[in-house]
């Protein structure tokens, strides 16, 4: 019979003796331990120092204003809420057309390069040497970019990888068979010898990257204000962007106004046209009636009638003008139907049912155009906005 405490006994002696005879085996190559421990942080210090781009975060915050309007019974003739809905508008700023925009006036799809002891450093902003001023260009034509050696006396030498190199001047504009440009340089301190790499990106490539790369969101479920985030591995960079962004958001809004107000003025001005040609038909009316019948004064002569039919006829006059202005109202909707236009309301109308409605419907016009900028017309928010 096996006496079990005997047994544990043993088993633990003889796992002991493994794994001493394990490290006396492995303790006599220690200095490959040392030196593989070496190797490895030298690698990784040298990944650190010289190949891992490091990025920069830069944030911004954003506030959301609501749109006011009339808190009436019109409200719930929309099928969506008035105000700026939140989500809705980081959608906008999220669309490929802002940031599109925001690359185009950056003048990001050109990226400027210089010489680095491991790899090629990009510079940006203040940090640029030179700049391109692109006239017409062929970018298929120039998969390798431009290189740009400055040398002394305001000249450098342009090679565009093609086998042949020129020589030019600062300012110079110059004509290749793949396009015709201008540059420039933008610091007197200018290094000689120096290589400028010049590299040519797709817009909407670029575009797509920081649409990818930026983040926006709220700061919290109850506030309207958003929180715009951006990793770039040049902070000069990743400030503009988001500074751009914020301005353009603001441009098309503004531009979305601008359109109800063009509305308004060219309805007006059709108006004014109307009225004027009214005017001049009474006028001559009038002169006809004093020739025919040999009036001096009018004025005087029918004064007491005047004072006491003055009240009807002023408000004959006013139906009179409410209902011309309710026909043109209807005749605008008419001609428009399907346009998706707005309505002036700016009219002097005094019905404030009327008002609203006109004012209900602009707002749903200016909410399918936004909704347009990231959606489908088939979109269920835009069919309901339709409807």
């Amino acid at each position: 019979m096996i006496d079990d405490e005997s047994f544990s006994s043993g088993f633990e002696q003889s796992g002991t003796k493994d794994i001493k005879t394990i490290f006396l085996q492995y303790i006599r190559y220690w200095y490959l331990f040392i030196i593989g421990l070496a190797i490895s942080l030298s690698a990784a210090y040298l990944h650190m120092r010289y190949y891992a781009v490091p990025k920069y975060v830069v944030y911004s915050t954003m506030l959301i204003k609501d749109d006011k309007t009339n808190a009436d019974a019109l409200s719930d003739l929309s099928p969506l809420k008035s105000t700026r809905n939140i989500d809705n508008e980081i959608q906008i700023l999220w669309s490929k057309r802002l940031m599109t925009r925001v690359v185009s006036e950056l003048g990001l799809s050109t990226a400027y390069f210089v010489k680095g002891k491991v790899r090629d450093q990009e510079i940006y902003g203040s940090g640029l040497p030179i700049k391109i001023l692109i006239n017409s260009i062929d970018y298929s034509k120039l998969h390798g970019g431009l290189a740009v050696v400055p040398k002394p006396g305001n000249a450098f030498e342009l090679d565009d990888y093609t086998g042949h190199v020129t020589t030019h001047h600062f300012g110079e504009q110059i004509q290749k068979p793949y396009g015709s440009f201008t540059i420039f340089n933008t610091t007197a301190n200018i290094v000689p010898n120096g290589k400028i790499n010049i590299q040519f990106q797709n817009i909407n490539q670029v575009a797509d990257y920081y649409n990818h790369a930026i983040t926006i969101a709220p700061i919290n479920k109850q506030a309207s204000v958003l929180s715009i985030t951006l990793k770039d591995p040049i902070p000069e960079k990743a400030k503009d962007i988001i500074n751009k962004l914020m301005d353009v958001y603001n441009i098309e809004a503004i531009e979305d106004k601008n359109i109800m107000a063009t509305n308004t003025l060219k309805f007006l001005d059709d108006r004014l046209e109307k009225l004027t040609a009214g005017l001049s038909g009474v006028e001559k009316n009038v002169e006809t009636f004093k020739s025919a019948n040999g009036l001096t004064d009018i004025t005087t002569q029918a004064s007491n009638y005047t004072a006491q039919a003055s009240s009807y006829n002023n408000q004959l006059s006013e139906w009179a003008i409410q209902i011309d202005v309710l026909e043109s109202i209807e005749n605008y909707l008419r001609k428009n139907a399907g346009n998706y236009s707005t309505v002036p309301s700016t009219l002097g109308i005094k019905d404030e049912t009327l008002l609203g409605l006109i004012e209900k419907f602009n707002e749903l016009q200016l909410e399918r155009e936004r909704l347009l900028r990231t959606a489908e017309p088939s979109n269920p928010l835009v069919q309901n906005v339709d409807e």
